[in-house]
């Protein structure tokens, strides 16, 4: 073999070589590895799978409520797959300026370092579609639907390489980050409500909100201040309210419930509270004997009570 093409298979080897021992002891590079802002932000419709830390903390909201946490502590999920919340508006953060909003229309300017009050409007609007739904109620004025919206903040990791490429994410969550299956969003449509979704309690003698998956007798749908007396009308326009939100051709289900207003810790069918002091009522549903239900009644319609 002459020599100049000697030279050149030598070449050639050394550099398969080279490569195949690279390939096998893998490729060093120094720094962090990150994801670029548009392959690891979230969209709108997109799924939260888990939640963890202080967001995760404490019994089912009774109210709407407003979170925030870092991507870190969430696990976004095929929203065919048990989940614990969807993501319902999305933006772009940056240092100066506001960028892209969806979903959601946005301030002037954006903090990088919280967006909860953004995040609150978008709280803020749906909490208004549920008032909107029941406005023909006859005590719509007078009752506020209760339907345990808990929102959440999701912002993203800050990065050395894109620091003012910063995105923010607010999602629906379920009352006690309990996972569910389908969609709270298209159940404000048409459909019913994921079974954790609702003010759920236990008993009078255990009050404090549960789950709507565990057992529980109590389901509140709307709460109001009062001053002395809950109305006999009250009574009837908590009736309405429950019918609206439930859907149920017979709110009593054939005597298995029965309508109550709650006032001062006193539970009246008639309504017969007298405190004079401003207190809290809630609207509710009883359950009537010795069983329990298992899943909230919003949006139940025609379908079979879930009892457990």
């Amino acid at each position: 073999m002459p020599r100049r093409l000697a030279g050149a298979a030598l070449v050639a080897v050394a550099l398969l070589a080279a490569l195949v021992g690279a390939r096998w002891s893998g490729i060093r590079v120094t720094g962090t590895p990150y994801a670029p802002v548009g392959s690891s932000a979230p969209a709108v419709g997109d799924c939260i799978g888990q939640v963890t830390g202080a967001a995760t903390e404490g019994r089912p909201v009774t109210s709407f409520t407003v979170g925030s946490v870092g991507v870190t502590d969430v696990r976004f999920a095929d929203c065919s797959l048990p989940h614990v919340g969807e993501v319902v508006a999305f933006r772009l953060l940056t240092a100066r300026s506001s960028s892209a909003s969806v979903a959601a229309s946005t301030s002037a300017t954006t903090p990088v370092t919280s967006d909860g009050g953004w995040c609150g409007d978008v709280a803020s609007g749906y909490r208004s579609h549920v008032v909107f739904e029941v406005r023909d109620v006859s005590g719509a004025g007078f009752w506020t639907p209760a339907a345990g919206q808990r929102f959440l903040t999701v912002l993203s990791a800050p990065s050395v390489f894109e620091p003012s490429a910063r995105w923010a994410a607010c999602a629906i969550i379920s009352p006690g980050v309990e996972q569910y299956q389908g969609s709270y969003v298209l159940s404000l449509a048409d459909r019913p409500a994921p079974a954790p979704f609702g003010v759920c309690r236990q008993s009078d003698e255990n009050p404090s909100p549960i789950s709507c998956l565990e057992p529980h007798r109590i389901q509140d749908f709307g709460t109001a201040m009062v001053r002395g007396r809950v109305s006999a009308s009250m009574v009837q326009a908590c009736a309405e309210l429950i019918a609206r939100m439930t859907g149920l051709p017979d709110i009593t289900a054939g005597g298995g419930l029965r309508v109550a207003a709650e006032s001062g810790g006193t539970a009246e069918s008639g309504g017969t509270a007298t405190d004079e002091r401003a207190a809290s009522a809630s609207c509710r549903l009883e359950v009537v004997g010795d069983r329990s239900l298992r899943a909230t009644l919003i949006g139940i319609d025609g379908g079979s009570l879930p009892w457990g």
